[in-house]
């Protein structure tokens, strides 16, 4: 027990130090999307927040409940809740492999593979992915009291999952692949024969125990399309039933959960041709550089291991079911998202538990190895690992443009608390463009403060008018107008 408490402070601390960087970002984007819709004043307006007809997601609990506590509590403990939900999932993560295999050390590197691997950058940097966290801690908690005969606190959960995100509806599948493995490794394990009255005790098991959650998922479906049938969505987050996309997404998210970079499909049209010649403009930083040569250098020599290990199993038929079971539940999760043009990295935050539970594997492994060299090679590997993610991180940090973002409110928040009165006096302001119909200026400021919405943050129940350049060419009379490129350049936090 005190080795667990050790370990898990160790993880802790490597969490808090590789993503320390999210603690200090303001909000930005949908957050104030996200902070106008959680407005109340009575418990009515709570309540409001579970009606499940409306024109955009239904995820109370991650969106509209959660914004709502930083609005009474401020964003300090939005930030304080995200992390803590994430050590809650690494936690729960952790016991389940523990009761699953028994092996103390195999659930620990695992879970650190986990804690400090650099997609994270996407669910912990931004207020607006808490739904992601949130999702992941609540189904692996949900799976861990599954597995312990537990099921109505897996029940509930798992609602809290789906009130959370709509990805969650996908749950009993797993379970369903979770039922079966365990079924068909007892019938390999006792060398019993396979015919039709065999499955009798799987199909109790399945009406008793899955079922209970299947129906849970297709009411929430009904929900969820309840809440979706309006929304108007563009082409590029429409989904697609192409084998070409769907393939192809396939093939990048796997990649992705690797640790090859967010930004490498931009620059790759085709598999079979070399990156765009700006890709090796972009990757001149020392950053960079530093992520690439220790991401080579750890799958080279994992790629190494990994065959050594395969030999000495010798066991294809388990290791073709394993890795088969393993990377049909890392699509099952992307299966929403998997024929949408846009490519996220945020969506890997369930996918990424199954790379790291076979990567865990082979590094366990290793480390119980009598061979001295064989350990020696599986402390190199996670040395590697770290090292390649940390940099990840700091490569992700600027190639999520999170950082951009928080420089234009940090340096909109000095001219609004310069001029507040100034502006509540004229009632409007107008975002000027330097250079007219520049993406740099108006129309990316639009899109970081979400047009309107940023007013019901800073000035709490006030009516005040924004006008952005690129929309409105004639600027109106007596009203505040505030340089668009300056606050992408940071001309004001610099000065401070």
């Amino acid at each position: 027990m005190k080795w667990e408490k050790i370990s898990f402070a160790t993880i802790f601390i490597f969490v808090v130090v590789f993503f320390y960087t999210s603690f200090s970002l303001l909000p930005f984007l949908d957050d104030f999307f996200h902070f106008h819709l959680a407005e109340f004043h009575t418990i009515t307006d709570i309540l409001r927040f579970f009606n499940p007809l409306r024109d955009f997601f239904y995820r109370p609990l991650s969106t509209e409940i959660f914004y709502a506590i930083m609005r009474v509590f401020g964003i300090e403990t939005g930030k304080i809740i995200i992390f803590c939900t994430f050590c809650i999932g690494l936690i729960f993560f952790y016991r389940s492999i523990l009761y699953l295999v028994k092996e103390r050390l195999y659930a620990m590197i695992t879970t650190f593979l986990y804690a400090i691997h650099f997609t994270h950058v996407f669910q912990l940097y931004y207020l607006g992915t808490y739904q992601e966290v949130a999702l992941f801690a609540f189904l692996v908690s949900s799976f861990y009291f599954y597995i312990v005969q537990r099921k109505i606190v897996s029940v509930i959960l798992f609602v809290c999952a789906l009130l959370s995100k709509e990805t969650a509806i996908l749950y009993p599948f797993f379970l369903l692949t979770y039922e079966l493995s365990l079924f068909f490794i007892k019938k390999e394990k006792h060398k019993e024969e396979w015919n039709w009255r065999s499955f009798i005790p799987f199909t109790k098991s399945f009406f008793s125990q899955i079922l209970p959650f299947g129906i849970i998922s297709g009411l929430f479906l009904i929900i969820y399309y309840l809440g979706v049938k309006n929304v108007s969505q563009l082409e590029i987050y429409t989904f697609h039933f192409s084998p070409r996309i769907i393939l192809n997404n396939s093939i990048w998210y796997f990649l992705w959960s690797l640790g090859l970079p967010s930004f490498l499909p931009d620059y790759i049209y085709s598999f079979f041709a070399p990156p765009l010649p700006s890709f090796w403009i972009r990757t001149q930083t020392q950053e960079y550089q530093l992520y690439q040569g220790l991401l080579v250098s750890f799958y080279g020599l994992f790629s190494i291991v990994c065959c050594y290990v395969l030999y000495m199993i010798r066991d294809i038929k388990k290791i073709v079911l394993g890795g088969s079971l393993f990377f049909l539940s890392f699509l099952l999760f992307l299966l929403p998202t998997i024929g949408i043009i846009h490519r996220w990295m945020v969506r890997l935050t369930l996918p990424v538990l199954f790379t790291s539970l076979c990567i865990g594997w082979i590094i366990f492994y290793l480390l119980r190895s009598k061979k001295i060299v064989l350990r020696i090679i599986g402390i190199l590997l996670i040395v590697l690992y770290s090292l390649f993610n940390w940099y990840g991180v700091k490569v992700h940090e600027i190639s999520s443009y999170y950082l951009l973002e928080d420089t234009i409110v940090r340096n909109l928040e000095v001219v609004l608390k310069k001029n507040k009165s100034s502006i509540l006096q004229k009632g409007s302001l107008y975002f000027k463009d330097a250079i007219p119909g520049s993406w740099t200026g108006s129309e990316k400021i639009k899109n970081t403060l979400h047009g309107q919405d940023f007013i019901s943050y800073y000035f709490v129940g006030k009516n005040i008018r924004v006008y952005y350049e690129f929309e409105t060419k004639h600027m109106p009379k007596d009203t505040f107008v505030i340089e668009s490129n300056d606050l992408i350049r940071g001309i004001y936090t610099n000065k401070k």
